[in-house]
């Protein structure tokens, strides 16, 4: 998202935001004295209440919204990233703010968003299963689970993915 870098940090359930540019011009120019003044802010996500295990991060293609994978909640976090905070997905629910849900038994790990910034693509790390999220804010199935793919064989969850740059693959 231009000048800032996103970075998860799964033991703290925050979301690090941390200025991209070129530390050493930074450094030269006298904007920063150490590279900790690269660290612009620490985002908390999730349900304050519990340990959510942030596991992975991606950004929409205009850089205004970042998704977060929440490992052991089974939920994916909304950020926006111009206001750096999460966004509640359901503001009708007073005193909390909503994620969006993949069910009781997920455990959401790595995410992708394609191209055209129309789904986001959600491994699960206990079983072979990618949830498909409606990310198109025209949409009027806006982050909701539109569809679980099944992969077999995988005994052991899906850790990683990628989306080709045609989205085809």
């Amino acid at each position: 998202t231009g000048e800032y870098v996103f970075g998860v940090q799964r033991l703290s359930d925050f979301i690090s935001v941390i200025d991209g540019r070129d530390p050493n011009v930074l450094f030269d120019n006298g904007e920063i004295s150490s590279s900790a003044d690269l660290l612009l802010a620490r985002i908390p996500i999730g349900d304050k209440n519990v340990r959510n295990i942030p596991r992975d991060i991606a950004i929409t293609s205009d850089g205004s919204r970042a998704y977060t994978t929440l490992q052991n909640t089974g939920k994916i976090a909304l950020v926006d990233t111009m206001v750096l905070q999460q966004v509640d997905i359901n503001p009708e629910t007073e005193d909390v703010i909503d994620s969006i849900d993949l069910g009781d038994d997920a455990s959401p790990r790595a995410i992708v968003i394609d191209s055209r910034d129309k789904y986001a693509y959600i491994s699960d790390a206990r079983m072979g299963i990618i949830y498909v999220i409606d990310v198109d804010a025209t949409s009027s199935k806006y982050h909701q689970l539109v569809e679980k793919i099944q992969v077999e064989p995988a005994p052991f969850g899906l850790r990683e993915m990628a989306i080709s740059s045609d989205g085809r693959r």
